[in-house]
Parts: C-alpha cells; structure tokens; sequence
C-alpha cells in the first residue's frame, strides 16, 4: 500500500476566515477538502433582522447566509432539493442562532469534521469535497447532514444533533461516500435506495467500527422483509419515505438498517470484492449475490 502524504494548507489566499483548506496526496491523485462555515454570517443576517423588523427571514437568509457560499455548497448539486424545506424556512430564532454561533466558535468542530474527512478518504478516494456548516435552529429540521451532490455536503449544526464526536465523525463517512458515489439518476427504485443508503452504512463501519448501523428486531426483521419484499422496485416517493425513515408498520430508519444487513450479508458472501466495485454495483446485483434470503 502507497505511503500517504498528508499536507495542510491553512486558510490560504482566496479563502475566507470561515474556510479551512487542506489537501491529501497519494501520488496517484490529489483530493482538496474545504470546510466551510455558514456561521460567519450570521451576526450580518441577525443585524439585518432586526433593523428590518421582519419576522418572516427566508429572502434574508438566502441572501446573507446562503448566497456568499452557494457555488461551494449547493451550486450544481444533484440533490439539492433535499435541502428545499431548510432553504423556504421563514421564520429563524435570532436568539438561537446566537447562542449555537456562540457554541460553534468553542468548539472543536472543523477539527473533527476534517480527521473525519481524511480518515475516510484513507478507504475511499475521491474528487475534491466542500464540507460546510450551517446552523440549524429549528427542531422540525431533523436532518443531521445532507449529501447535496459530488463534493459537496452539508452539516447541519446544534447542541441535539450528535450525542458525541464520534456520531459526527461517522455521520461525515456516511456522506463522504454518498459524495463520492452520488448518481445523476435520481429516479431510484425503493431497492436502489435501500442500497444507497445501506452502502453508505456499511462504508461509514468500515471507517469507525465501533459506530452503530441501525437496529432492526431479529424477531420482526423475517415478517418486516415479507412486508417490502413485494414493493422492492416502486418508485412512489411516499412508499419510500415511510420505509427508508420509517412510519406504519416499519421502525424507524428501517430502510437504512436493511441495506447495511445486505451490504453486511453481501460482503461475507463476497469477501474479494472491495469497496471500489462494490460502491457502483447495481442494487439487484448486491441483493441476488448476498445471503440476506436464506439469513
């Protein structure tokens, strides 16, 4: 295995106060990583709030926040409707966007996001990847990160979000893999899904072993299966939803823990398959080859 060079170039011309900028050399390719931080204009956005005197913040909020870091963030993103109901939120709380910049500037955040970033890239290389911050002070966005299309992840920030660093560190491989290996196909079937995710799962273990794939019940996983099996290949949105989070008879995240227990399954079937094949097999392939029927 090549030796790695790691290299950090720390706020470098061209980069904003908010931007750590680092590079990783194996000889064979160079990967750039920015970690960029939406918090840097929050105290603009929050003065401009209140000498408006609007409480409805959306145009604001695109305009302040989201604009200066647009073409590094979501510009070009194949999955930048994901992010549509944080960008239409209308009403911001200034007082919680203060104390979560407060708690972001304390913090030892970019730290973690980039040994997340170079740890994961040890495993897995890929093109040039923008990680940025945005605060998120609303609790009905329960989203922790969004993968908005290659190189580009977003990561949401409170105090609620993550239990620990090590739950960040993971929630960081999981998307670094989607980023790596994100389709311009989007009209998955509920099969691609699952795997789409359950890839992302079994990357992020591989990363941090002692991270947690989410639980299904052994005592339920045969009658759950019997319930989606017939259903592997619609490509209703709301079918998908309620079994990839959750919802009716399915627990929740359901969809993300049966694709980490194929890709699981596959993988002890196919040990010689490594990650660079494995991350573009189509999703019927993964599932005929894997063990999870008879398991």
């Amino acid at each position: 295995m090549k030796k790695l060079i790691l290299f950090f170039i720390l706020f470098l011309y061209g980069c904003s106060d908010s931007t750590l900028e680092f590079e990783k050399n194996n000889y064979d390719n160079v990967q750039e990583f920015n970690i960029i931080s939406g918090f840097e204009y929050i105290p603009r956005f929050i003065s401009e709030i209140e000498e408006s005197g609007n409480k409805k913040t959306t145009s604001a909020f695109k305009e302040i926040v989201i604009k200066p870091i647009w073409d590094d963030c979501f510009n070009d993103g194949e999955y930048l409707p994901l992010l549509n109901n944080y960008m239409e939120s209308e009403n911001h709380n200034i007082e919680k966007l203060l104390d979560l910049k407060n708690e972001y500037d304390n913090s030892n955040l970019d730290d973690i996001v980039k040994r997340a970033l170079e740890e994961s890239s040890n495993l897995l290389v890929g093109t040039s990847t923008n990680v940025c911050i945005l605060p998120s002070d609303s609790y009905n966005n329960p989203s922790k990160a969004v993968t908005v299309g290659k190189g580009k992840i977003v990561l949401f920030y409170n105090e609620i979000l993550f239990e620990s660093d090590e739950e960040i560190s993971s929630t960081i491989a999981h998307e670094y893999f989607h980023s790596v290996n994100t389709e311009s196909d989007t009209n998955f079937t509920l099969l691609d899904y699952i795997l789409f995710e359950g890839k992302a799962e079994y990357f992020k273990k591989l990363v941090y072993p002692q991270s947690e794939a989410v639980p299904i019940d052994p005592s339920k996983e045969e009658h759950y299966w019997d319930l989606v099996n017939d259903i592997l290949y619609s490509e209703n949105y709301t079918t998908q939803q309620k079994i990839m989070f959750g919802g009716g008879d399915y627990p929740p995240l359901y969809g993300y823990g049966l694709g980490y227990r194929i890709m699981d399954e596959f993988i002890k079937k196919n040990p010689d398959i490594g990650i660079n094949e494995w991350k573009t097999m189509k999703a019927e392939d993964i599932l005929n080859m894997s063990d999870y029927f008879d398991n």
